[in-house]
């Protein structure tokens, strides 16, 4: 592992430098292409990634280990890293890499529409300059990872990961660490987890601490399967995520409108996707608008009056965004879930001309100037759409973190 911690680097001088020079152009690159106000309304730092076209996503395989909760229902983050790397052809460094190779794979993407993250575990982020240093800690890194999963929000957000992962590896990495802080071991139907500290305390005199500590020094909690990685930063939401993994509660794959959601986002060949139940009512949009101070009444009353003149969708049930890229370019994928066969298949009129004919809240730009072409249908229940357009690489989460109603519905 010396060839990972020492050394010159892509930009000379000594590692710290390079891993400030590493975390400044990561930041820098998310700032650019995240809007502030997704930037203000969550601290995960967000998405990418899938395998190649015909590959299944294991988007479904994802939900079936996170626990079904008010939580998990209301957002769910699913990146799928090999569909992003197969997307944009880059390649992932082999095991016997170094660290000025891993530093160049995370670097490389920065060129890309948008490299966002996934859960801290899995290394990828503006937190990356510590998961260089991960496999030694905890016996696996960045390069073990095929897909990861957030759901639900702060401060008990379930983070998993899922690839090619050694649980023994890892009890043997812990225990050679004479850096790192002795955890605690517990246990949970047979599976053994890892714990540094009390529920969600936070030390930032452990910021970055090995084996891996976050950003708040939150040493949290750690469950390393044969194939996936689980972490929370509270036991019970560790035990939620043990329990369900081994099929002693309903996860979301067992929830139909979140089955069909992630079936959609993979025949849409989505490198990312956001999954929720939330859905874009006129009532929750106008009690956005209340709650908002920047609005006055006379702002508020002047944007319902806009909504109620604007074409709506007939009502559905959950909704998911994603992101993904063809041979026609960027686009935004888009799958709704209905209660019936026919209020799917009126809203594939509908949506079309929503998009054609209404404008954003916030913006003020009809929403044709971020979307160049489409094609939407119904199968079933289900509305799925590809919005094509550069500008989507961004829109997919903007327009649901700004509470933007692209998809308002009666």
């Amino acid at each position: 592992m010396a060839s990972r911690v020492a050394g010159q680097g892509t930009f000379g001088g000594s590692r710290e430098i390079r891993h400030r020079t590493l975390r400044k152009v990561l930041v820098g690159k998310i700032i650019g292409v995240l809007a502030p106000a997704v930037l203000a309304a969550t601290t995960m730092l967000l998405v990418a990634a899938c395998g190649g076209d015909t590959a299944t996503s294991g988007f479904q395989e994802l939900l079936e280990v996170i626990p079904d909760t008010a939580e998990t229902r209301g957002y769910v983050l699913l990146n799928d890293y090999q569909r992003f790397r197969e997307t944009f052809d880059i390649q992932l460094p082999g095991p016997e890499a170094g660290e000025e190779a891993l530093m160049d794979y995370l670097l490389r993407p920065l060129d890309m529409p948008l490299w966002v993250t996934g859960p801290f575990i899995s290394g990828y982020g503006p937190t990356s300059l510590q998961a260089l240093d991960r496999r030694r800690y905890l016996g696996f890194d960045i390069q073990d990872v095929l897909r990861s999963a957030e759901a639900g929000l702060p401060p008990g957000v379930l983070e998993v990961i899922q690839g090619d992962f050694d649980p023994g590896l890892t009890a043997r990495a812990l225990t050679a660490c004479t850096e790192c802080e002795t955890p605690e071991e517990d246990e949970r139907n047979g599976i053994k987890f890892y714990s540094w500290g009390e529920d969600l305390a936070v030390d930032v005199k452990k910021r970055f601490a090995p084996p891996a500590f976050d950003q708040l020094g939150r040493g949290g909690r750690i469950a390393v399967l044969d194939g996936y990685v689980f972490r929370t930063v509270e036991s019970p939401g560790m035990r939620r995520l043990i329990d369900t993994s081994v099929g002693r509660g309903d996860s979301l794959a067992d929830v139909e409108d979140f089955r069909l959601l992630a079936a959609g986002l993979d025949e849409l060949n989505a490198y990312s996707g956001i999954l929720t139940g939330q859905t874009q009512s006129f009532d929750e949009a106008l009690t956005v608008l209340l709650a908002d101070s920047a609005f006055t009444q006379e702002d508020v009353a002047r944007l319902r009056a806009r909504m109620e003149e604007e074409l709506l969708l007939l009502p559905y049930d959950a909704f998911a965004t994603g992101a993904g890229r063809d041979d026609r370019g960027q686009y935004m994928a888009v799958v709704l879930v209905h209660s019936s066969e026919g209020a799917a298949e009126e809203n594939v009129e509908l949506l079309r001309r929503r998009i054609e004919e209404a404008q954003s809240l916030w913006i003020g730009r009809p929403w044709s100037d971020f979307i160049e072409e489409m094609d939407i249908r119904s199968d079933g229940v289900v509305l799925l759409g590809k919005l094509w357009g550069e500008r989507t690489v961004n829109l997919w989460l903007q327009f649901i973190f700004n509470r933007d109603p692209l998809l308002l519905h009666e």
